[in-house]
């Protein structure tokens, strides 16, 4: 992954596919990162909006990142100019 992202912010790649391969990157190295050092994945997040199904639900960030990443990468790929590589 990291191997296609450096590829990628040294191409001539448009922001959308940027941004996206890096979020992706960044959420896989963050789950990495805690498994290795804490055996779990312990960044978690949960909003309070005053509804109760809505309460109950917690997401964890690395996993939040690597899917936005993957949505922009896509987008970034659909939408590329002429004359571009990577």
């Amino acid at each position: 992954m990291t191997v296609i992202q450096m590829l990628t912010l040294l191409g001539n790649s448009n922001i959308l596919r940027k941004t996206g391969i890096t979020l992706a990157a960044a959420g896989a190295w963050s789950n990495l990162t805690d498994r290795y050092h804490k055996e779990k994945v312990v960044d978690y997040i949960g909003v309070k909006t005053g509804k109760e199904k809505l309460d109950q639900v917690t997401y964890n960030l690395g996993d939040f990142a690597i899917g936005a990443g993957g949505v922009l990468w896509v987008l970034g790929s659909m939408f590329k100019k002429e004359g571009t590589e990577l």
